[in-house]
């Protein structure tokens, strides 16, 4: 299972974009999914995908040949899963990427 962050979304022909975020050797790495509205998934209350949401989802066939897979089963996070994974990001703050704003990738900015 993916965690990521709805960054596009174009209600009118349907589709979106999660993008995914981690830190591998000592940088950032974002790795960009694309969705189709019906791959939302349906629950008793139908969700409507909004940029900024915290998503989980899987990653199903690719949309055509030679692309990347897509997200499936897309769901917003609940707020226990958006707790766990902001604890299990090394050294995470509210925006994924250190606990001091001004420190991208353990360098500290100069001010």
């Amino acid at each position: 299972m993916f965690f990521g962050i709805i960054t596009y979304a174009n209600p009118l022909k349907g589709y979106g974009f999660l993008t995914v975020s981690s830190f591998e050797k000592g940088a950032i790495v974002q790795q960009q999914y694309f969705f189709h509205y019906s791959n939302f998934q349906k629950l008793p209350v139908p969700q409507i995908p909004v940029l900024g949401g915290y998503c989980v989802f899987e990653l199903g066939e690719p949309f055509a040949i030679g692309k990347k897979p897509q997200a499936v089963g897309v769901r917003f996070a609940t707020p226990e899963e958006i707790a766990k994974h902001s604890t299990n990001t090394t050294s995470a703050g509210a925006d994924g990427l250190g606990t001091d704003p001004l420190t991208i990738a353990g360098v500290k900015a100069a001010v």
